[in-house]
């Protein structure tokens, strides 16, 4: 009786006891998945935090300035000479690649986290040809190195705008006979080359610097004035390609509120370019060679007095429908058949389709970058006031 009074309590314990192994096991999975679950949104968080230093820049803006004219002089720039504006820290990261890229003397050093970098040598540890040449450098190169690099940088681009003003009022038939404009266009060039030769002269690649564009272009610039002298050649048309040089202007970044918003401009296009290209050019040909053909089977043949062209083939029509699509209108060449009519006013509107994806498509990335970059300078501009202000309360602390 006793054995058989046990067996009820024995299960009881049996089942209490299973009971508490389920729950053991399922407390055991749920830790684990729990721990993985923590272990991913950690992983997540770190990445989100990666993302926005690198969104920000906040570890290039923390090694910014160390192949600057300043880094040249003694080494890493220090906290006091650090940049409050954005833009300029942006810009001043792009030269800093071209300086290690192309600064005569460089070297390695490691950063706070370890990692092997590499910045222009400073003049301090250099002597005799080497230190001339590493100071010529950043004489041409950086106009706020020294005064004498600013005052020729000022000169350079005045220089670039008179010769352009005059290339363009030498066009007038007035002023055209004036000897005036072949001194100061032999003074200009003269002085364009000499600039242009002592930059390659001092940099480490002189091949992959001269092939880069403002460089090529500065060496558009110069040629021609040299193949009118060397050839006694007409250089009415080698002459053209001076006015390039005029975009060479894009040096002069006193103006930040102008630069900076012609790089967004920039980011838009470039954007745009990469994600919508295809689907842009495609709208495009197909709008431009379906309505040509039919504006041209509509007005072949057909008599069209006072205009410049008729519709003779497929390539003149596709020159009106370019002008149609994007409501010029230069009146060069019309329909004057009913049909073509009706073809062209079809094509006007559907024209203004295609222009409006055109602009849609552009104009959202343009207000997505720019808020972006809104963005990116507000939190930028925050940053520095923080630290200015946590500077001063230190040294009221101090005076303390």
């Amino acid at each position: 009786m006793e054995k058989d009074a046990k067996h009820p309590t024995n299960d009881v314990l049996t089942q209490l006891i299973d009971s508490i192994s389920n729950i053991e096991s399922r407390i055991h999975i749920m830790d684990g998945n729990f721990m993985k679950k923590i272990g991913e949104i950690d992983a997540k968080v770190t990445e989100l935090e990666d993302m926005t230093k690198e969104f920000l820049g906040e570890d290039d803006e923390a090694q910014a300035g160390d192949a600057t004219a300043g880094g040249a002089e003694g080494g890493e720039m220090g906290d006091e000479d650090e940049e409050e504006d954005f833009f300029k820290v942006a810009e001043k990261r792009k030269d800093n690649e071209k300086h290690v890229k192309f600064c005569p003397y460089i070297e390695k050093y490691n950063d706070n986290r370890g990692h092997q970098l590499v910045r222009p040598m400073p003049l301090s540890k250099l002597s005799g040809l080497r230190y001339a040449r590493q100071y010529i450098y950043w004489t041409m190169h950086d106009e706020s190195f020294s005064m004498l690099s600013y005052c020729i940088f000022m000169v350079v681009m005045i220089m670039i705008l008179v010769s352009t003003c005059a290339y363009v009022l030498a066009t007038i038939p007035d002023l055209e006979d004036w000897e005036g404009w072949a001194l100061m266009e032999t003074i200009v060039s003269l002085a364009f080359t000499v600039e242009y030769v002592l930059r390659v002269l001092v940099v480490r690649d002189r091949l992959h610097y001269c092939i880069e564009i403002m460089n090529f272009i500065d060496f558009l610039a110069v040629i021609p004035w040299w193949l009118e002298l060397a050839f006694q050649t007409d250089g009415a048309v080698l002459r053209m390609i001076r006015v390039v040089r005029l975009a060479r202007i894009s040096r002069l970044r006193t103006s930040a509120n102008v630069s900076e918003y012609i790089e967004v401009m920039k980011t838009t296009l470039v954007k745009t370019f990469k994600e919508s290209f295809g689907m842009l050019s495609a709208l495009l040909f197909l709008e431009v060679i379906v309505f040509s053909s039919l504006i041209y089977v509509a007005e072949n043949g057909k008599d069209h007095p006072g205009q410049s062209n008729g519709f003779t083939s497929i390539p003149y029509a596709m020159w009106w429908c370019v002008v149609t699509i994007t409501t010029v209108g230069y009146g060069d060449m019309y329909p004057v058949s009913v049909a073509g009519k009706i073809i062209g006013c079809i094509t006007t509107f559907t024209g203004l389709v295609v222009m409006a994806i055109f602009v849609i498509i552009i104009g959202g990335n343009f207000e997505k970058i720019y808020k972006d970059y809104q963005r990116r300078k507000r939190k930028f501009t925050k940053k520095a006031t923080d630290k200015q202000k946590k500077e001063s309360d230190d040294k009221d602390t101090s005076g303390d």
